[in-house]
């Protein structure tokens, strides 16, 4: 168990003996590899040696596994431009919804734009992969996402899997089909006409979220 090693090497960083509690926060994280406390004290005492890089890759980690740096810890070290990768890494492999959502909510205030990587988990054979795609694409600023984002997602909303239909059907809800080619509009129009026909309420619910952001003369003429 790492705490008794946590709090040691708390105790050695804090008496100013920072070799000695790097070695002991390591062997801490190799018994428990997501540690926060752990990843936070070594970021410490890294620092306090003078070995910045790996202080703020310590740093990063600990904010991913719910730490959080001080001010001074951070001062200097750029963490938000260094932490997007290691959240990005973090996010393609979430299994759960609570640690995708967790690990979304410290990228959103980061991102610029949609990552590169991102479109391409969308198109990826890994459906758990391309529900996290979603997840990235739906807490990018929304005026940062171009074009080929917003098509990317509208195929989203006709993926085979379930659960990326439906939150990519929740990303695109209202006024938002307006973002897409008009391709891309057609196309969605197309496949949400199909989910809102579906006997699947959560599908309906969403399909028609989705529908309100068209005319009228759009969405029922074929109905």
């Amino acid at each position: 168990r790492p705490g008794p090693l946590v709090k040691l090497g708390q105790a050695l960083t804090s008496g100013g003996n920072c070799e000695f509690a790097v070695a002991k926060l390591a062997r801490a994280i190799d018994l428990d590899p997501r540690s926060g406390s752990a990843y936070l004290w070594r970021g410490r005492a890294m620092r306090v040696l003078g070995r910045l890089d790996e202080a703020a890759v310590d740093f990063i980690n600990a904010i991913a596994y719910d730490e959080k740096p001080t001010e001074e810890d951070k001062s200097g070290l750029a963490l938000d431009r260094a932490l997007i990768p290691s959240l990005l890494d973090r996010i393609r492999c979430a299994r759960t919804a609570v640690e995708r959502v967790r690990l979304a909510t410290l990228l959103r205030p980061m991102l610029r734009e949609v990552p590169p990587q991102v479109l391409e988990w969308l198109a990826s054979g890994d459906a758990l992969r391309r529900w996290n795609a979603v997840a990235v694409i739906a807490v990018t600023p929304e005026d940062r996402r171009d074009v080929a984002v917003w098509d990317a997602l509208g195929g989203a909303a006709s993926d085979t899997d379930r659960s990326v239909r439906l939150a990519a059907l929740w990303a695109l809800r209202g006024k938002r089909v307006q973002r897409l080619s008009e391709r891309g509009r057609a196309a969605l129009l197309t496949s949400v006409r199909s989910t809102f026909r579906s006997g699947d309420d959560l599908l309906r619910d969403a399909a028609l979220s989705v529908l309100i952001g068209y005319a009228p003369a759009e969405v029922w003429i074929e109905f």
